[in-house]
């Protein structure tokens, strides 16, 4: 579980740019099954190749919180076969997470239960359209 922060804003020639933070809660997850089901090993290498072949500046970071030790142990030894560009994104920020995400995500979109204001639908993040096509 978890959820994505995006980053819309104008860049110099008055175009939108976007910047994806995913962010991804593993509270309740099961590590062992990262050593077990080898589906997670081939979606994440999925992942990292998709992102870093198609969109390698839309990924801003990927943060991985309530990972445990276990997590950061693992996915030092998947770095091999995930992509560079991919694996300098990664942040697991250990126990100070909550400020972590409070740097990289505004308060006002950050949902209370990762240390924001945010207590509405995540539906209600998203911006209205500038103007409407008729």
């Amino acid at each position: 579980v978890g959820f994505c922060y995006i980053r819309i804003h104008n860049t110099h020639n008055k175009t939108l740019s976007a910047r994806i933070c995913i962010i991804i809660d593993l509270e309740g997850f099961p590590l062992a099954s990262l050593l077990t089901n080898p589906c997670v090993i081939t979606l994440a290498t999925r992942l990292s190749k998709t992102f870093s072949a198609n969109y390698p500046e839309i990924l801003e970071k990927v943060v991985v919180i309530n990972s445990g030790i276990l997590f950061s142990s693992v996915f030092k030894l998947l770095t091999p076969i995930l992509n560079k560009g991919t694996i300098e994104k990664v942040n697991i920020p250990g126990s100070e997470w909550k400020e972590n995400l409070r740097s990289i995500v505004p308060s006002e979109n950050l949902p209370k239960q990762y240390g924001g204001d945010f207590e509405g639908q995540f539906a209600d993040l998203i911006p209205p359209w500038e103007s409407k096509q008729e």
